[in-house]
């Protein structure tokens, strides 16, 4: 009786941590194919116009004149402009033979490996739930054999997923490599931003002061890739502390491997 309550209990133990591996791999799934639509880095030029106190230097709130704002996904980029209060959309891919479109391409390839592994091992897991269908890969495979096998698809996951972050970083080493003169800008740091006075322009008779504001960096697509990396190492943590259940009247003990 002991030993069928032991049975009981592991079998229990084991639903609940495949329940939570389930859970985690539909996570990293969704996040994967959202990184995959999003845009991943954006660069955003602003023209402000403030209107300074008459005798002073102070400026008195301020508002956009015009924009031009570029959101780079895994296929291309989309500008989006602003110039006498109409605006405009514009997608173009990227040029084949630029670093840009090859840094994107290797990001989009990581990215997709993430997406296949996380639904094959989230099936997997799932299938696992049904005691005929695990019994018998374990008969076939082996109960040891099985479980190493979904934490190496866990391993290949989580190191698509950090390829995936890191060889982004090397989009700043690809925007100076297809723009050699560039001085400024994403060419030269990962993120930052500056401003400074352009000068001024007249509207309506009056006079205000023009500033350009000037920001890039990262954008969703990498920032949930870097959410998924953690989640991958608890998915990967979750499946190791799992074992299977062994039925007894196949394995000839209740040990779970």
């Amino acid at each position: 009786p002991f030993s069928h309550i032991d049975d009981m209990a592991l079998g229990t133990g084991f639903r609940n941590l495949n329940c939570f591996a389930v859970g985690l791999a539909i996570v990293i799934f969704g996040l994967s194919v959202a990184a995959s639509i999003v845009s991943w880095y954006k660069y955003d030029e602003t023209y402000l116009i403030s209107q300074q106190n008459t005798g002073s230097s102070l400026s008195v709130g301020s508002s956009t004149l015009n924009y031009t704002r570029f959101f780079y996904d895994l296929e291309g980029v989309n500008v989006q402009t602003k110039v006498n209060d109409i605006t405009a959309n514009n997608f173009d891919e990227y040029d084949s033979s630029s670093d840009v479109h090859q840094i994107f391409k290797l990001v989009q390839a990581f990215v997709i490996v993430a997406l296949l592994f996380s639904v094959i091992v989230g099936i997997f897991l799932i299938l696992a739930f049904f005691d005929g269908v695990r019994n018998k890969l374990m008969f076939h495979i082996g109960a040891t054999v099985l479980r190493i096998s979904v934490i190496l698809v866990g391993v290949v996951m989580l190191l698509s997923l950090v390829i995936a972050f890191l060889g982004f970083l090397g989009i700043t080493a690809a925007f100076d490599n297809d723009n050699p003169n560039c001085t400024l800008g994403p060419c030269q740091k990962f993120i930052d931003d500056e401003q400074s006075n352009v000068g001024t322009v007249s509207l309506s008779s009056v006079t205000y002061t023009l500033t350009k504001d000037t920001k890039w960096g990262p954008d969703a697509g990498w920032f949930l890739v870097l959410a998924n990396i953690p989640l991958a190492l608890l998915f990967i943590i979750i499946v190791a502390l799992n074992k299977f259940p062994v039925p007894v009247d196949s394995m000839g003990s209740g040990e779970a491997l």
